[in-house]
């Protein structure tokens, strides 16, 4: 495991965990406006 790897790893994770936190604020946008 050299540097290249562990930033380009570090990155993906960071990457995948912004999808995640846009798909569950939409999720929660469509919950909202589904209440209403």
């Amino acid at each position: 495991m050299n540097y290249d790897e562990i930033t380009k790893i570090t990155a993906d994770i960071k990457r995948t965990g912004m999808r995640v936190m846009i798909l569950e604020g939409k999720s929660k946008c469509s919950m909202k406006s589904f209440r209403k």
